[in-house]
């Protein structure tokens, strides 16, 4: 008996656990799959809008490295600008200056100064060429004699002479 009950015990068992575990109703079983098929189609679209942004990711992507070669290009010439800000602005200041009456007035002395002093300097030229072409004494102007040759005979008269024996 002792056999036999254990036999039932071991029946019951595996019953119980193909009642609990291994059995599912069919209306467990076909709400597990329009789960599983609605997942399946979420998934098929989740790749779609993944594709998708990936591929904006890739365009934005380059228009960054686009954008980032233009910003360069224009901190360049940012720079350069500002250097030749720097430089115009240097200049205003020094034409500014000039500009003003003392500095006017002071910078017209000065050329008048330098004109007077370069125009004493070529009158001493002018005056040391003059004594020099003076000291230069003339040379006498060589008088040419024309000198006319007659001819004996001019060829008519040849032609015309007689032979003499």
């Amino acid at each position: 008996m002792k056999m036999r009950s254990k036999a039932h015990i071991a029946i019951i068992i595996g019953a119980v656990m193909l009642a609990c575990g291994g059995c599912v109703s069919s209306g467990t079983y076909q709400a597990k799959e329009q789960e599983s098929l609605q997942l399946k189609k979420n998934l098929e679209v989740t790749r779609g809008d993944y594709s998708e942004l990936q591929e904006k990711s890739r365009k934005l992507s380059e228009d960054n490295d686009a954008m980032a070669l233009k910003l360069k290009k224009l901190d360049a010439d940012f720079a350069e600008l500002k250097v030749e800000n720097e430089k115009l602005k240097l200049e205003n200041e020094k034409l500014v200056a000039a500009l003003k009456p003392e500095n006017l007035l002071k910078t017209l002395v000065d050329s008048f100064s330098a004109l007077q002093i370069e125009n004493a300097k070529l009158k001493q030229e002018l005056a040391s060429a003059e004594k020099t072409a003076q000291k230069k004494e003339p040379e006498p102007p060589v008088k040419l004699k024309p000198v006319i040759i007659k001819p004996s005979a001019t060829i008519d008269d040849r032609l015309t002479e007689t032979p003499k024996e």
